[in-house]
């Protein structure tokens, strides 16, 4: 049973990436959904114009407060049926330069029943600034220190986990537990952070955030197009 958990959660992790790093699902979103034009040039300089953070091409200032400013605050996005008929909920939390990011798998395609909440942390690094060849400018980032956290809300998780002593960790309902060095949840970890470490775009128009897609990434780690879902910021 752990196993074909696990090979669940993995695939559902996988078409929930695009949160952070990018990508698309089949969406839930209303038809009128505010959508940006993508890049459809290639792999040329990422798409467009590029400007690393402090203007130069030496690197740059990696932790530039101004360049993140943009991002900060939580962003959110509505149930998302991805791959097997399950749905998704998710969000975006920018503190300066650290961030979280949250998805709430769920059962159904209506998310309604929820199975397991992931917690992926860390610190990300403002890396510049590009524009794509549709004309948007996007801000990119790249992540470290990425810690990973699993929450089941349901009971055969917590039976399968605790039969299986999985991370020698006392499982419970709700229960956050780190599984950043578990060996037996490597797979869950890996997936995601991979994505975040190798650098990921994002697009602010109000209050309205857009990622990178991650089906389109290029040969320097970073996507050069946008995804259409849309992430809504929080009021504060």
């Amino acid at each position: 049973m752990q196993i074909n958990k696990l090979s669940l959660l993995a695939l559902v992790l996988s078409s929930s990436l695009l949160v952070a790093c990018g990508g698309d699902s089949s969406s839930s979103s209303s038809d009128d959904e505010s959508t940006p034009p993508v890049d459809n040039s290639g792999d040329s300089n990422n798409g467009g114009d590029e400007t690393p953070a402090d203007g130069n091409n030496d690197g740059g200032d990696t932790t530039s407060a101004t360049g993140l400013e943009p991002l900060q605050g939580t962003w959110v996005y509505d149930c998302d049926v991805v791959d097997g008929g399950t749905g998704n909920t998710g969000s975006l939390t920018f503190d300066g330069g650290n961030y979280s990011y949250v998805i709430e798998s769920y059962k159904d395609s209506s998310c309604t029943n929820l199975e397991v909440v992931m917690t992926f942390s860390g610190t990300h690094s403002f890396e510049g600034t590009q524009i794509l060849s549709s004309g948007q400018t996007v801000i990119k980032t790249r992540a470290s220190n990425v810690t990973s956290e699993m929450a089941p809300q349901d009971a055969e998780w917590i039976t399968a986990m605790n039969q299986n002593n999985t991370c020698g960790a006392d499982w419970e309902i709700g229960k956050k537990v780190d599984i950043t060095n578990c060996a037996a949840l490597e797979m869950v970890h890996t997936l995601v952070t991979t994505g975040l470490k190798s650098g990921s775009i994002f697009h602010v128009d109000g209050d309205v955030l857009y990622t990178g897609h991650s089906d389109s990434v290029g040969s320097s780690g970073y996507p050069t197009q946008l995804s259409t879902r849309v992430h809504t910021r929080v009021a504060q």
